[in-house]
């Protein structure tokens, strides 16, 4: 049983940062915005934005054609977990798959919806 599987339901942050690297495949880094439930100071709970680092590469190139910002997604993950060359503690979720849901409709002066998230 695996035990570092995720899945998050939130919108993407910004435009996915997409690279190419070596054999012609490409990898995507997204930023996914959640909220999380908080007990407020008027003890009335109240939603906290969350960002979700994502890393992609077999899905990378779904994500460079259809995603935008503010792009709502449900992605399944595997958590990651590396100590860098100086010694510090890194993390990220690996997207293993991704389901596409309401994609922003873009507004001719501002470009996106103000359904985005804040970039």
């Amino acid at each position: 049983m695996d035990y570092s599987r995720s899945t998050f339901v939130g919108r993407v942050k910004g435009k996915p940062h997409i690279v190419a690297v070596e054999g012609g495949k490409k990898h995507a880094f997204l930023t996914l915005v959640v909220n999380k439930r908080v007990l407020g100071a008027n003890k009335q709970y109240v939603d906290q934005p969350t960002e979700i680092p994502l890393f992609a590469d077999t899905k990378a190139e779904l994500i460079e054609q259809y995603v935008v910002p503010g792009h709502e997604l449900l992605v399944n993950c595997q958590y990651n977990a590396w100590t860098d060359d100086k010694g510090i503690l890194q993390h990220t979720f690996v997207v293993q798959s991704v389901t596409f849901g309401f994609k922003p409709k873009q507004d001719g002066a501002t470009g996106y919806s103000k359904s985005a998230p804040p970039l």
